[in-house]
């Protein structure tokens, strides 16, 4: 769950010393909210990012919005 709301578990355990199921749904919950706020603004900014993933000849072109979720994922 942690990584769904854009968190590590040692980043939630550094902030609140504990790991336990309910402060871990909490903060995940928190900063899902934080981080769908900043993509909404990011994509109405002028921010133009072009990402390409390529796997056995099989090319995906991402945009802005898949790009940040895919650099957030990869930050975790």
């Amino acid at each position: 769950m942690a990584a769904c709301g854009g968190l590590a578990i040692k980043t939630i355990t550094n902030k609140r010393q504990s790991a336990r199921r309910e402060i871990v749904l909490e903060e995940s919950l928190r900063n899902y909210d934080k981080l769908v706020l900043t993509v909404e603004q990011l994509c109405e900014s002028d921010l133009d990012i072009d990402l390409s993933i390529t796997f056995k000849d099989v090319t995906v072109h991402l945009n802005l919005n898949e790009s940040l979720i895919v650099i957030n994922t990869l930050a975790i």
